[in-house]
């Protein structure tokens, strides 16, 4: 689903930028920039992105766990910058908010773990649709009947 909406929207914003959210994501600490005091650089985040490009977050892949140190400021961030459009960059001993101009898109199954939208669409399957994953879900019930009923054959 990203892929052919980022590909649409790079027909009407100059820079699209894909951010599929997930747990090794955001514990991978690529969300936040910090300096690291040893080498005396500063590290870059992935929504670090020229002014007007389009930050596209795609929710669908999170999935319950455990986020680390590193996850938690990411998804810091990623609140700092939908609902004040500022991106925080950690710099040990303190942090600076530093402020951007990029538009959010949010893709997410349920309420966003990322606050309050401005705008928010729902969007309901068509009738094709919905039968094609009732026939979809009959077909899966079925398939597990059948592996019940040869596991309950092997048994006996």
């Amino acid at each position: 689903m990203l892929t052919g909406l980022t590909h649409a929207l790079r027909n009407f914003v100059p820079r699209v930028c894909p951010v599929p959210l997930s747990l090794s994501v955001l514990n991978a600490g690529a969300l936040c920039a910090w300096k690291d005091h040893d080498s005396n650089r500063m590290h870059s985040s992935a929504l670090q992105v020229g002014p007007g490009s389009q930050i596209v977050v795609d929710e669908t892949a999170l999935v319950e766990g455990q986020l680390g140190e590193a996850g938690t400021r990411g998804l810091h961030a990623l609140r700092r910058l939908v609902s004040s459009q500022c991106l925080p960059l950690d710099f040990g001993f303190y942090a600076l908010d530093a402020p951007v101009d990029n538009p959010i898109l949010v893709l997410s199954e349920a309420t966003s773990i990322l606050g309050h939208a401005l705008v928010e669409v729902r969007l309901a399957p068509s009738q094709e649709q919905q039968q094609q994953q009732q026939e979809q879900e009959q077909e899966q019930e079925a398939h597990d009947a059948s592996i019940d009923m040869t596991a309950w054959a092997d048994v006996r």
